[in-house]
């Protein structure tokens, strides 16, 4: 014995009782400074409801009102951001585990002697998230428990466990569910599974209620022939492997309007449609000799005289060129009007240059709207594409001449800033160029769209919602065979007869 009258055993115990009540108020000083906060639903046995042969509890009942405390995540790879999708819906990343030292749990249940158990509920606030207690392990300091070691997996109501309504409410007000959170991407989802565009085919064999395609030629009101505008593709049009059609529009069968979508939109200012389609002008007039005679300028255009050597007829499109100096017009006895944007850039005396050359072509035709402000998108000599929007129009120099006979893509994004993307899809789809106007884009009620006669095919023609700028979507839409978020598109025509059939007219 020591002269102080104690034995060394006593001065072990006391340093141990010493160690672990420091180590306990280290743990609850560091729970309170680096712990998340959660709401903790103890889930207590109904005595009374026991099983006769294994003698289990086979009811629990939920605590209406919840412990708040705070817990520690243990395991430093959990990434509470993170979900994961699967056949069966969303779910969470697993395993979870908190640790919540013994201060903390004994100042919130009231020292009443109870432990955190199987069945518990967690609500964590930080990540929105309800979890159950699948394990308990309590951890242990010289024989001392210091702290709860809890195992969560993802909450799931069962029959074994009554939630009263004061729970059910505090749940639903305290989490954001599957469809608070993804509400939107889910009605879109279940819109392109029964949207009726696309399923009607099925339960109406004989007519495509959402557009019209000319049946016949006729002259007058005597019919010529009939006509089928949807042509199979000698080969189909392939891109990097991906299948992007297999047929496609045939839009010279007849004049007029070929596609006639019985589509309504309201479009706001601040609002963007975005078209995307693959186009193939078929083939180019022959070029002749022509001298510029005289201009005139106007407000809007100007008129320039012609002398040419091949006759034209009135209402005709024509493409001047001479090196760099390239432009389109209306031609009429003997003149043709120029929008005055694409003679901007040009040498103040460039009408007096000699050496030019003209050639007839008609205009391809990708979109028109009827409309409070009529909306067109054309691609005019090969060359340009040209934006009406009510009277305003503008023109983009694409800067690269389109073939004949050639497949490209363009995507339009029509609002006040218009962005435009040109694909070529040799060696791989690749993007020729960007280019960008400012429209004026006012609200707009449009009666329907459609796309006139031109001496072309398209096919996969869309009109989305939504802007389509981001090169990877971008590329994704041009090399899909047939998309499936039409809940986004006003219009969804791959112009396939076999896997988009609700597309497809039948002759009468």
């Amino acid at each position: 014995m020591s002269s102080s009258g104690y034995t060394t055993q006593n001065v072990q115990e006391f340093a141990a009782k010493f160690a672990n009540t420091m180590l306990t108020q280290l743990n609850a000083l560091a729970t309170q400074t680096a712990g998340v906060e959660i709401l903790y639903f103890r889930s207590t046995p109904v005595k009374s409801e026991t099983d006769f042969i294994f003698h289990d509890y086979t009811l629990y009942n939920v605590e209406d009102c919840p412990l708040t405390m705070k817990a520690i995540y243990t395991n430093a790879s959990y990434n509470e951001s993170s979900y994961i999708f699967s056949q069966l819906g969303m779910d969470y990343q697993t395993p979870l585990e908190l640790e919540i030292d013994i201060t903390t749990w004994i100042n919130a249940v009231s020292n009443d002697g109870t432990i955190p158990q199987a069945g518990d509920i967690i609500f964590i606030p930080q990540g929105e998230k309800i979890w159950e207690v699948s394990a308990m392990d309590p951890q242990k300091k010289a024989g001392q428990v210091v702290s709860y070691k809890l195992n969560c997996k993802k909450y799931q109501p069962s029959k074994h466990r009554y939630t009263g309504p004061n729970l059910t409410q505090t749940m639903d007000e305290s989490t954001v569910s599957t469809e608070k959170q993804y509400g939107e991407q889910i009605k879109g989802s279940i819109q392109d599974l029964v949207d009726d565009p696309q399923t009607s085919v099925f339960v109406s064999t004989h007519k495509d209620p959402y557009k019209d395609l000319p049946k016949t030629l006729t002259d007058g009101t005597i019919i010529k022939k009939r006509v089928n505008c949807i042509k199979n593709l000698e080969k189909d049009l392939i891109v990097d492997g991906h299948t992007i059609a297999r047929s496609c529009y045939n839009m010279s069968v007849v004049d007029g309007t070929i596609i006639d979508y019985k589509i309504t939109d309201s479009i706001t200012d601040d609002e963007v449609r975005s078209l995307s389609i693959w186009f193939n002008i078929k083939f180019e007039s022959p070029e002749s000799r022509v001298s510029i005679t005289g201009i005139q300028k106007g407000k809007m255009n100007t008129v320039i005289s012609l002398r040419t050597e091949k006759t034209f007829k009135n209402n005709t499109y024509v493409y001047l060129e001479r090196g760099i100096i390239k432009l389109y017009g209306l031609y009429n006895d003997g003149k043709i009007t120029v929008p005055n944007i694409i003679l901007k850039k040009f040498p103040e005396n460039w009408h007096t240059f000699t050496g030019f050359k003209i050639r007839d072509y008609e205009p391809v035709n990708l979109l028109s709207a009827d409309a409070d402000y009529p909306i067109s998108v054309d691609v005019q000599a090969g060359r340009f594409l040209s934006i009406k929007v009510g009277d305003y129009i503008n023109v983009i120099n694409l800067k690269y001449e389109l073939r004949p006979e050639k497949w490209y893509a363009l995507i339009v994004n029509l609002r006040n800033k218009c962005l435009v993307s040109l694909f070529d899809p040799d060696s791989g789809l690749h993007k020729i160029n960007d280019y960008e106007l400012i429209l004026d884009w006012p609200d707009n009620t449009i009666f329907n769209y459609s796309i006139k006669s031109s001496n072309s095919y398209l096919t996969n023609i869309r009109l989305y919602k939504v802007e389509n700028t981001e090169i990877s979507t971008q590329l994704q839409d041009l090399v899909s065979y047939n998309i499936k978020n039409n809940s986004l598109a006003v219009i969804n025509d791959s112009a396939d007869i076999f896997m988009n059939l609700s597309y497809h007219q039948e002759e009468s």
